[in-house]
């Protein structure tokens, strides 16, 4: 009987563990799709694989989590893997998303982790209680629920107000942008005319001291160098008429 009640509260809180209890839903679903899909004589539930994705890895870190997280939970794994390995399989690959959410909270917004990791454990202590008082209700397990769920009202007014508090600061910033705006909006909207039209300064007007080099336009003829005069040949004498000997000055007629 107590392995039937502990069988039970587990089964129950594998539904809620990932607050999201359509994965079961779907998974039964395509379950027996594939049974009726199956060809005559042959059944794929003795071929399935309950601990598929079932890691020794994953398990371990899986009753880590449990063990400082919810305790209550660490007998009622090790019962479930013996008697029903198809729930375990499925108990252990949503406890280990919850894990892993919660280590990418961690690592975002620590201030923001700690609030989610008490309401996953008060709603999960909730579930457990609500396992409970299904298989076997007493005034003590309904005082404790009627605690977890105040609690569980209490953190969710504190995320509210972490994210009230979070967003009246970003209001604030935004109000300190649009005046800062307003103020220079003239002078912006100056500096940004001037930018496009004239464009940024170059380089050579930032730096006069470098005076540009000209060049000349394209197509137009290079200018040639200016030839550096030579030394003149020297003049040589003119020839005499032939016969005439050099420097005889000639006989006029008689």
């Amino acid at each position: 009987m107590a392995m039937k009640l502990a069988t039970g509260i587990l089964l129950t809180l594998v539904c809620a563990l990932n607050c999201n209890q359509a994965t079961v839903a779907w998974g039964d679903v395509f379950a027996k799709k594939a049974v009726a899909q199956a060809p005559a004589g042959e059944n794929p539930r003795k071929k399935q694989n309950h601990l598929a994705g079932v890691t020794p890895e994953r398990e371990a870190a899986v009753m880590t989590f449990v063990k400082q997280h919810h305790p209550d939970l660490v007998d009622l794994l090790r019962n479930l893997k013996q008697t029903d390995q198809k729930s375990y399989g499925r108990a252990i690959r949503d406890l280990f998303l919850v894990s892993e959410r919660l280590a990418r909270a961690q690592e975002r917004d620590s201030e923001r982790y700690e609030i989610e990791l008490q309401t996953w454990k008060v709603k999960s202590r909730q579930q457990y209680l609500t396992a409970q008082i299904k298989m076997s209700d007493s005034p003590q397990l309904r005082e404790q629920l009627r605690r977890a769920l105040e609690e569980q009202t209490e953190l969710q007014i504190l995320l509210l107000e972490l994210e009230n508090k979070r967003l009246s600061q970003r209001i604030q910033q935004v109000q300190k942008n649009i005046a800062r705006l307003q103020e220079t909006k003239e002078k912006s909207v100056e500096r940004k005319f001037k930018q496009i039209v004239h464009g940024r300064p170059s380089k050579d007007a930032a730096n006069p001291s470098q005076t540009p080099v000209k060049r000349p336009a394209k197509g137009s003829p290079k200018a040639s160098p200016k030839a550096s005069p030579k030394a003149s040949p020297k003049a040589s004498p003119k020839a005499s008429p032939k016969g005439t000997p050099k420097g005889t000055p000639k006989k006029s007629p008689p």
